[in-house]
Protein backbone atom coordinates (compact mmCIF):
# COMPACT_ATOMS: atom_id res chain seq x y z
CA UNK A 1 0.00 0.00 0.00
CA UNK A 2 3.02 2.67 0.63
CA UNK A 3 4.16 1.98 -2.72
CA UNK A 4 0.63 3.25 -4.02
CA UNK A 5 0.37 6.03 -1.64
CA UNK A 6 3.85 7.62 -1.89
CA UNK A 7 4.60 10.47 -3.45
CA UNK A 8 0.19 10.80 -4.38
CA UNK A 9 -2.06 13.29 -3.76
CA UNK A 10 -5.20 11.92 -1.83
CA UNK A 11 -8.94 12.75 -1.21
CA UNK A 12 -10.03 11.36 2.13
CA UNK A 13 -13.66 10.56 2.44
CA UNK A 14 -15.71 9.15 4.76
CA UNK A 15 -19.80 7.87 5.05
CA UNK A 16 -20.62 7.99 8.59
CA UNK A 17 -23.75 7.39 10.66
CA UNK A 18 -25.03 10.39 12.52
CA UNK A 19 -24.68 8.22 15.82
CA UNK A 20 -20.87 8.11 15.67
CA UNK A 21 -19.79 11.30 17.32
CA UNK A 22 -16.11 10.03 16.88
CA UNK A 23 -15.69 10.81 13.00
CA UNK A 24 -13.64 13.50 13.15
CA UNK A 25 -11.18 11.42 14.98
CA UNK A 26 -11.77 8.57 12.42
CA UNK A 27 -10.67 11.39 9.77
CA UNK A 28 -8.07 12.39 11.24
CA UNK A 29 -6.71 8.78 11.96
CA UNK A 30 -6.91 8.56 8.40
CA UNK A 31 -5.25 11.17 7.16
CA UNK A 32 -2.61 10.33 9.68
CA UNK A 33 -2.22 6.76 7.80
CA UNK A 34 -1.81 8.51 4.36
CA UNK A 35 1.06 11.21 5.71
CA UNK A 36 2.47 8.15 7.19
CA UNK A 37 2.92 6.41 3.63
CA UNK A 38 4.18 9.54 2.28
CA UNK A 39 0.97 10.66 0.84
CA UNK A 40 -0.51 14.31 0.69
CA UNK A 41 -3.93 14.71 1.72
CA UNK A 42 -5.43 17.70 -0.56
CA UNK A 43 -9.40 17.57 0.55
CA UNK A 44 -11.37 15.92 3.27
CA UNK A 45 -15.01 15.42 2.84
CA UNK A 46 -17.69 14.14 4.98
CA UNK A 47 -21.18 12.50 4.61
CA UNK A 48 -23.58 11.81 7.97
CA UNK A 49 -26.17 9.78 7.32
CA UNK A 50 -29.50 10.54 9.13
CA UNK A 51 -28.20 13.43 10.13
CA UNK A 52 -31.62 15.47 9.73
CA UNK A 53 -34.31 14.48 7.25
CA UNK A 54 -33.76 18.07 5.46
CA UNK A 55 -30.11 17.11 5.42
CA UNK A 56 -30.54 13.85 3.86
CA UNK A 57 -33.56 14.61 1.49
CA UNK A 58 -32.41 13.22 -2.20
CA UNK A 59 -28.85 12.08 -1.15
CA UNK A 60 -28.12 8.57 -1.14
CA UNK A 61 -24.42 7.12 -0.03
CA UNK A 62 -24.81 5.05 -3.31
CA UNK A 63 -24.98 8.26 -5.15
CA UNK A 64 -22.77 10.70 -3.32
CA UNK A 65 -19.49 7.64 -2.97
CA UNK A 66 -19.57 5.40 -6.28
CA UNK A 67 -19.28 1.82 -5.55
CA UNK A 68 -16.49 2.31 -8.80
CA UNK A 69 -12.40 1.35 -8.64
CA UNK A 70 -10.75 4.71 -9.60
CA UNK A 71 -7.24 4.30 -9.78
CA UNK A 72 -4.42 2.14 -11.69
CA UNK A 73 -5.84 -0.98 -13.34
Amino acid sequence: MANVIHGANVVVAGLFSARRKDHVEAMDELEAEVTRFGGLVTARFVQRRGVSEKAASGAERRTWIAPTRHGPS
